[in-house]
């Protein structure tokens, strides 16, 4: 008797959290649609204001657009402290929020040492520039290079973690509907 009202109390706890979870998925979509409207109309407004400001007003616009959506705004920084802020950041803040809420686990681990290793290269690379000398530029040729290939698999593994990261939510949001 006892053990079948434990499972009923979790049952009717699942279904309650269940509730819970798709209470906050609807909140998010309408969230996101007054969010969006909302910086669409600031970034057309900004555009506009940097457009008509000088003669090189539209090529500031432009710039500064790809500044707010740049995917890879990280890998602009020289240290693990900075953490540099855009669109995309933000986004990702919001996306670990709902993935904390849904239970969802994406193993960032690769991107997080290919990260820590770029970090390393860069300071390296700056080492060698400082005490540049005929000796070592041969080193820092290797280390720009390394650096390059380095980045390279960053960008490859930061798309395919996105990836799986939509398919994992669009999984665990096709749970909690059930």
């Amino acid at each position: 008797m006892v053990q079948e009202y434990a499972i009923e109390l979790q049952r009717a706890y699942r279904q309650f959290e269940n509730k819970e979870l798709l209470s906050y998925k609807r909140t998010l979509e309408n969230s996101g649609k007054q969010a969006q409207a909302t910086l669409t109309t600031f970034l057309d407004r900004s555009i506009n204001r940097y457009a008509d400001a000088t003669c090189f007003g539209l090529h500031e616009a432009v710039r500064l657009l790809n500044i707010l959506t740049y995917l890879y705004l990280e890998l602009q920084t020289d240290s693990i402290s900075d953490q540099p802020e855009n669109l995309v950041t933000e986004l990702r803040a919001a996306e670990a929020f709902l993935d904390s809420k849904l239970e969802v686990t994406i193993d960032k681990e690769t991107t997080k040492t290919l990260l820590n290793q770029i970090l390393c290269l860069k300071l390296q690379r700056q080492q060698l520039q400082d005490t540049s000398t005929v000796g070592n530029l041969e080193e820092i040729q290797i280390t720009t290079e390394q650096l390059e290939t380095t980045i390279s698999e960053y960008r490859q593994a930061l798309n395919a973690e996105i990836e799986q990261a939509r398919q994992i939510r669009i999984e665990a949001i096709a749970l909690v509907k059930k």
